[in-house]
């Protein structure tokens, strides 16, 4: 979703086209769940899940997930050398696609992923995502 969302965005201002409506459009699709096909976010582990021990990141995090249901079900672990990882971001935070059980935190996505990308080019035009959407979403 970011990066096609770049994309668009940067094609508009390039190209001198409105890209507030298209912003508010993209927030609304996303609040709504019709881009939760989109949503999926897709990560390497370079090391062994059991390397990662401080500070866990968020993939690790859906990677352990997997690999724990499936030693309860008696399956062999398949993220214990590493690999790549689909997971998306919940209420209760990271969650392995294949046994994802939460809401999805659309708020996750617009914060972290729309809301920079947005803001990086939107703040020559003296606005933000957050002004186009009237949401107040730098509370913290």
């Amino acid at each position: 979703l970011a990066k096609e969302f770049q994309r668009t965005l940067y094609h508009k201002i390039f190209h001198e086209e409105p890209v507030a409506d298209f912003i508010r459009d993209i927030v609304k699709r996303v609040l709504s769940g019709e881009l939760d096909e989109k949503l999926t976010l897709r990560r390497r582990m370079r090391r062994k899940v059991a390397d990662y021990r401080k500070n866990i990141p968020p993939h690790v995090k859906a990677a352990k997930m997997v690999d724990e249901e499936r030693s309860r079900r008696g399956l062999k672990p398949i993220y214990e050398e590493g690999g790549w990882i689909e997971y998306r971001m919940t209420i209760n935070g990271p969650e392995p696609i294949q046994y994802s059980a939460s809401l999805i935190d659309y708020n996750f996505y617009i914060e972290s992923q729309l809301a920079p990308i947005a803001d990086a080019i939107l703040g020559f035009r003296q606005t933000s995502l957050a002004e186009l959407t009237d949401q107040q979403l730098n509370l913290f």
